[in-house]
């Protein structure tokens, strides 16, 4: 649902591909890809095959679409659902650059938008869209 309170709103998307990173801070990194799911200021939900484990830090790059690339973006895998085939991984990211946060919000309040949704900011900060 769209309209529900949250830190950052978030998006549902389906397409994206993601390459995945661990350690963060090893010179030999394992890699893995996966899925973007959804994704909001705050983090960002992956479907992979072989999720790394919770509390991991990973890189991840991804893009959005023309302006919206990410590249090793730092991030703490918060939550595992596992599956029979797949898990959803939901990552936190851990101190984004601003620039980053602007366009993830950016490219969330361009895909609402085209669905007819408007941004509403509550008294408390919190944005939704309705």
């Amino acid at each position: 649902m769209y309209d529900e309170k949250r830190k950052h709103p978030r998006i549902q998307v389906d397409i994206v591909p993601v390459d995945l990173q661990q350690p963060a801070d090893a010179n030999l990194r394992e890699k893995r890809n996966g899925t973007v799911k959804g994704i909001s200021a705050g983090g960002i939900g992956i479907v992979m095959e072989r999720p790394f484990a919770k509390d991991s830090l990973i890189r991840i790059s991804f893009s959005l679409g023309t302006g919206y690339e990410f590249n090793g973006m730092l991030g703490k895998i918060v939550r595992i659902e596992e599956g029979i085939k797949e898990s959803i991984i939901g990552v936190q990211f851990i101190n984004p650059e601003e620039e980053n946060i602007s366009r993830v919000e950016k490219y969330i309040e361009e895909k609402m938008n085209e669905k007819g949704k408007k941004k509403i900011i509550l008294h408390d900060g919190t944005v939704i869209f309705r």
